[in-house]
């Protein structure tokens, strides 16, 4: 995976291959051609034997959806959530990785290759958003659990129907306020700049 995205001449992800339309994109594409997976592989293989493991910090890592997580996860903890809140499906983005680790032929369309049977996140559809959100709400409070949401200005809900959404979830029993931090966020080259201003926000809901 990583010698892959290394390689990759899509701009830092694999949603779409660049064209070569002109002298500029040839030359800015075999920059990324040239480069061999097998080198880039043995060398991140090299970093991991040597890698200090008296630093290891117990983690675990799970696959599944947000419900099922949020329902094995321990009661008066802190939940960090950053669901998908762009209507950009990050199963575009990520495909290629994806199919990689999974070995299989999947049938595939459009011009980014996109296997058929992507996943789609319910954060990121209009229609299903709104009842995703509240779900999360609710399966946090009844683990008597506290939440720090990470979210846009630019999600699919606006930021004042889901704040108002979280606090009647929580109730009177926690206070959901918002923390908000403004950056650049780069369009990875899509048209109409490469940079905008963008606020990321916090939603904390702490009990009161």
């Amino acid at each position: 995976m990583f010698a892959m995205s290394y390689c990759s001449q899509s701009t830092g992800h694999f949603a779409q291959y660049r064209d070569v339309k002109d002298q500029k994109n040839f030359k800015d594409i075999m920059i990324y051609r040239v480069k061999s997976i097998k080198d880039l592989f043995i060398s991140k293989l090299n970093l991991l034997l040597h890698y200090d493991r008296s630093l290891n910090h117990k983690f675990e890592s799970y696959s599944m959806s947000f419900d099922e997580l949020l329902e094995q996860a321990d009661p008066e903890s802190v939940i960090y959530a950053d669901p998908p809140y762009a209507n950009v499906h990050y199963s575009r983005f990520y495909h290629v990785l994806e199919t990689l680790v999974k070995y299989d032929y999947p049938e595939v369309k459009f011009k980014g290759r996109y296997r058929q049977d992507r996943h789609q996140s319910p954060f990121s559809k209009k229609s299903e958003a709104t009842k995703a959100f509240e779900k999360m709400f609710t399966l946090i409070k009844e683990k008597n659990s506290r939440m720090v949401l990470s979210y846009s200005d630019g999600g699919v809900i606006d930021l004042d129907t889901l704040l108002e959404l979280a606090r009647k979830v929580f109730g009177n029993t926690y206070n959901v306020t918002i923390e908000t931090m403004e950056y650049l966020h780069s369009r990875l080259g899509r048209t109409g700049g490469k940079n905008i201003d963008v606020n990321e926000i916090l939603i904390i809901a702490d009990k009161i």
